[in-house]
């Protein structure tokens, strides 16, 4: 009796081949997109980090004199990595028969000239001189 090709059960090799290729086509992309998820939820936590500091400083400063300081540089560290921040006038006076100025308050890594975070603020004008 004759085999038919037509009732065999099995894969051939090339079918074996290409579907292996697939796979790990597959598994490699996979691989790469949950690499870069993972640092980008690094980075969000860091500036989440970074956030919560900087909310916690400007209240610091809102008891302390019911405003951020103009011109003031300082340092933190959080979970041992080191940023520097900075407050700087941004404009003379913005509104001046209210008498108010604005500043930036940011917040850089380190080695780093853009910051992670940058904030502008209305203080009093005389503040922002």
């Amino acid at each position: 009796m004759k085999m038919n090709r037509l009732n065999r059960r099995g894969l051939t090799l090339i079918e074996v081949v290409v579907a292996m290729l697939l796979l790990g086509t597959l598994l490699v992309s996979l691989l790469v997109v949950f690499s870069r998820h993972a640092v980008q939820i690094d980075k969000s936590l860091e500036r989440l980090h970074v956030i919560q500091k900087a909310e916690s400083q400007l209240a610091e400063w809102h008891l302390q004199f019911g405003f951020a300081p103009a011109n003031e540089e300082g340092e933190w560290t959080i979970d041992g990595k080191t940023y520097r921040w900075r407050t700087e006038p941004i404009e003379q006076m913005i509104d001046q028969q209210m008498m108010l100025g604005k500043i930036s308050f940011e917040v850089f890594e380190t080695r780093s000239k853009i910051p992670i975070l940058s904030i502008q603020l209305v203080v009093p004008s005389w503040q922002s001189l």
